[in-house]
């Protein structure tokens, strides 16, 4: 894993942007930012997105099984 300073802007843009976006569901974060830093604040953004990331991909294979379920070969 990098460092926060070893990464690019974009990325520090990146996970900004998103930590953010992820206070407004879950304002514990800021107090994690506080205390622990952006390692731990990201580190929970993970473990909060895990189900959300679970579910896009259920819905993606059935999406993409569904032409075969369609098809009469």
């Amino acid at each position: 894993m990098k460092n926060w300073e070893d990464l690019s802007l974009f990325q520090k843009l990146t996970i900004g942007i998103a930590i953010i976006a992820i206070a407004v569901l879950a304002p514990e974060i800021a107090m994690l930012l506080q205390f622990g830093g952006i390692e731990v604040a990201f580190a929970f953004l993970l473990f909060t997105l895990k189900p959300v990331l679970v579910f896009c991909q259920h819905y993606y294979s059935k999406i993409k099984s569904a032409p075969k379920l369609v098809s009469h070969d």
